[in-house]
């Protein structure tokens, strides 16, 4: 564990008077308690820590987004969401994580009727695989009946009306939208016996889910808010974090957030902000930047190597000679009040003190932050540090490439590297009464990008393609998903899907053809091969392979004779 922020005393006040000062034409707080629920996006070459409130990617001691995850390291220590605005009455509303030392703003559960549906039961998070979405799926597909056992993680998704879910977990779900899910007949009641499967929720892409997705609901209500101490909004947050195993995203997960409304007051103004600190191994050696055309902050070193560094005797580990570059895009957000097309409205950093640039405690001093202001309410000004320069005010901090030598980057300042800390938010924007509003966003990561001083153009390249392809739905939004052909000419492959471990059989193969299995991202796979006498072949996959997507090649000395398209689940 590295050196957090400083601790923030606060006065004792009595809960009686917390409670009377947070009544403001909005809900009364409830006794939540911090959510504890913690779980794994890890489905491809990164392992993130997901916990169940407003926080991400740490496990509350460590940093835990581990990329490569065979490598241990972990690129960034703690993130966490912000939000802020003002009621009808010019109150100012905040909610927002950090590292949870002086508190939390963030409680789990949705909102129903004005009340946090029972807080204690949805500490949790709901994981599906996009194999065994593809099972059902193929098993609707050949006679529009389910035949096959349909996976638990399927039947235990909380969307609306799931008849299943009470078996589960013990409670009945309530009666409004909650996790996003395919109807396939249109019934407005997820229920997977139906065809139903879930999806990512994003707009316009009603058919789109991932390899792995991650969903879970928190509010701001639960109870009183001790991070900023602000007065509570009423927002329901709906959070679905997913991520692909496929060639060029095998580095990058996702997140999409539905806020929504559930006071009875527009909040007007409000900010959208991503709070992140990120370490990129060694945590004292930090540099960030952003470019605003693609809504994109940016970490990379100040020093070459990335040497390992300690903390209460805890040796971090480091990226050494081959430094990466982390990125967090804004794939999507609201458009904000004046008609532009939204993205990042502003990118900033603060220090880890108390000074006019440091820490925050109040929460005008967390909305100044979050709409592109030092916590003072003073402008940002270019150049330098940012800070009283004297200089033309902007809202973005270090936006050119550290590379050029040109322009305004920690680099082009010569600013020594430490333990930085970013916020990027998008706003303003206004949110009616049970209005909902999304947020979505990508974690990049580039290896082995020269230092000190990189160019940002791999980082941006990256970025131009996956906005390229999360503006195409990833390319899973299909009409329709039909069986892949079991028969080709004479040659029969059988049973597909497949469990696996289960033996496939393939017959009325010509004399002298031999198999060879591909997974999905191009790796020969191996597999047990045997005789089942004369015209037919049996083979088991042998090895355990992330992918659950296989190509089996039927092959003469001379030539391909037929390709199966092979289904596996676990």
């Amino acid at each position: 564990m590295k050196k957090l922020a400083f601790s923030i005393p606060k006065p004792c006040i009595s809960n009686l008077v917390l409670l009377l000062f947070f009544v403001s034409k909005t809900m009364v707080a409830q006794n939540c308690t911090p959510t504890v629920a913690q779980s794994d996006l890890n489905i491809n070459q990164v392992s993130a820590k997901l916990l169940s409130g407003g926080s991400l990617w740490w496990d509350l001691s460590d940093g835990s987004y581990i990329v490569p995850k065979s490598s241990g390291i972990s690129a960034i220590f703690a993130a966490g969401i912000w939000i802020g605005g003002y009621d009808s009455g010019g109150n100012l509303k905040t909610a927002g994580q950090t590292y949870r030392q002086a508190g939390n703003d963030f409680w789990a559960g949705p909102i129903v009727d004005g009340v946090v549906d029972d807080c204690g039961v949805w500490d949790r998070h709901y994981t599906v695989f996009g194999a065994e979405i593809d099972s059902l799926r193929l098993d609707c597909s050949d006679n529009g009946e389910i035949n096959l056992p349909i996976p638990t993680s399927l039947l235990q998704w909380p969307g609306r009306g799931n008849p299943h879910y009470a078996n589960y977990f013990g409670h009945e779900l309530p009666n409004q939208e909650l996790a996003p899910f395919h109807d396939e007949n249109s019934d407005g009641i997820y229920d997977p016996m139906d065809g139903d499967y879930p999806i990512l929720g994003l707009d316009g892409c009603d058919q789109s889910y991932a390899d792995q997705m991650v969903w879970w609901v928190f509010n701001d209500v639960g109870n009183v808010h001790t991070e900023t101490n602000g007065q509570p909004l009423s927002v329901e947050i709906q959070v679905m974090a997913y991520a692909f195993n496929r060639e060029n995203l095998n580095y990058a997960t996702f997140y999409n957030y539905e806020v929504i409304n559930k006071g009875l007051d527009t909040l007007f103004d409000l900010y959208f902000t991503q709070f992140a600190d990120v370490d990129l191994g060694c945590w004292e050696d930090d540099l960030v930047g952003c470019n605003v055309n693609r809504s994109l902050g940016i970490a990379y070193n100040g020093n070459t190597p990335d040497s390992p560094c300690s903390t209460f005797s805890q040796l971090i580990p480091s990226y050494g000679d081959t430094i990466p570059l982390l990125g967090i895009d804004f794939l999507n957000t609201p458009t904000p009040n004046d008609g532009s097309p939204g993205g990042m409205s502003s990118f900033v950093y603060y220090e880890n003190n108390h000074s006019p640039k440091g820490l925050p405690v109040q929460p005008i001093e967390y909305y100044n932050l979050m709409r592109g202001k030092w916590k003072t309410g003073a402008p940002i000004e270019y150049g330098g540090d940012g800070y009283q320069q004297g200089t033309a005010t902007t809202t973005y901090m270090f936006p050119n490439d550290p590379s050029s030598g040109t322009g305004w980057s920690e680099c082009s300042e010569n600013r020594a590297p430490d333990d930085r800390r970013f916020l990027m938010s998008a706003g303003p924007f206004n949110l009616h009464p049970s209005e909902r509003k999304e947020v979505s966003l990508g974690v990049l990561f580039v290896p082995d990008v020269p230092h000190p001083c990189p160019s940002f153009q791999p980082m941006l390249d990256h970025s131009d393609w996956v906005q390229s392809i999360f503006e195409n739905c990833f390319n899973t939004d299909t009409t329709s998903f039909e069986k892949p052909t079991e028969t080709i000419g004479e040659i029969s492959l059988y049973p597909n899907p497949a469990n696996r471990g289960e033996q496939i059989t393939i017959n009325n193969v010509p004399p002298n053809t031999f198999l060879e299995v591909w997974s999905s991202d191009g790796k020969m796979v191996k597999v047990v091969q045997s005789d089942l006498g004369e015209h037919a072949l049996a083979l088991v996959i042998e090895q355990s392979v992330a992918s659950t997507i296989y190509f089996v090649v039927v092959k003469s000395e001379e030539e391909r004779i037929a390709v199966f398209k092979l289904y596996y689940s676990e």
